[in-house]
């Protein structure tokens, strides 16, 4: 008989759930858009079939994590005051909002790259930017576009 984990012996906390689904959902995003990147060009996938379907797949894991997120969080949503401010006594989120409102939209990719923030704080930012209405759900390219005021 296979000894229970502790994960099987104990009730996780939601907030711990949520920080690993995260967390997994950014890194399987980001693999994607590595895959992405290393096999098209000019939008165009070049090469091997199985690195396209190999990218879709990831992308539908991520989207099906995210849906049990949404899940695990019911109607509590998270805010804008739990991401911290920098020097300038702007919050991330802002500088996050801003970003996006300039460009149209963001990717998770996007994010990291121009905050410089860890994937688990950026796939936060772009969850409570789709949540707060500023952002649309992720396209098949994670890329989320701005939603109109």
């Amino acid at each position: 008989m296979t000894q229970p984990t502790i994960a099987m012996t104990r009730a996780v906390p939601a907030w711990q759930a949520e920080a690993v689904i995260t967390t997994a959902a950014a890194r399987i995003e980001q693999s994607a858009e590595d895959l992405r990147m290393a096999h098209q060009v000019e939008g165009q996938w070049q090469g091997a079939l199985d690195a396209q379907e190999a990218y879709e797949a990831e992308l539908h894991a991520a989207r099906e994590l995210r849906a049990l997120l949404d899940t695990l969080r019911g109607p509590v949503a998270a805010t804008a005051a739990t991401i911290d401010r920098g020097e300038d006594g702007r919050g991330q989120y802002e500088l996050a909002e801003d970003l996006a409102r300039q460009e149209g939209g963001a990717s998770l990719v996007t994010i990291i790259n121009t905050l410089g923030v860890t994937p688990l704080l950026a796939a936060m930012l772009l969850d409570q930017l789709e949540r707060a209405g500023v952002l649309g759900p992720a396209n098949d390219d994670g890329y989320r576009e701005v939603r109109a005021a």
